[in-house]
């Protein structure tokens, strides 16, 4: 699949209404893990939750990065 059709696809998602419910979910989670960041009493801990952060953020980052991409490559080159 090209990087074009990935970025359409995304596009359709996105604008679909269920699309928001599954970005404030996975906001939540972020928020979440980031409160229990503050309470952590090990580092391990941190780590774990640090990366449950990470994880749901490059979902969302794939997501924007993929679309942008797409959208740039969809650009007439000058």
């Amino acid at each position: 699949m090209s990087a074009q059709q990935q970025a359409q696809e995304l596009r359709f998602l996105v604008e679909m209404a269920g699309w928001q419910q599954v970005e404030s979910f996975i906001a939540g989670r972020i928020h979440d893990r980031m409160q229990q960041l503050r309470t952590c009493g090990s580092w391990e801990e941190v780590i774990q939750h640090r990366a449950g952060v990470e994880a749901l953020e490059s979902v969302l980052l794939y997501i924007s990065t993929t679309i942008e991409k797409g959208i740039d490559d969809d650009e007439p080159a000058d």
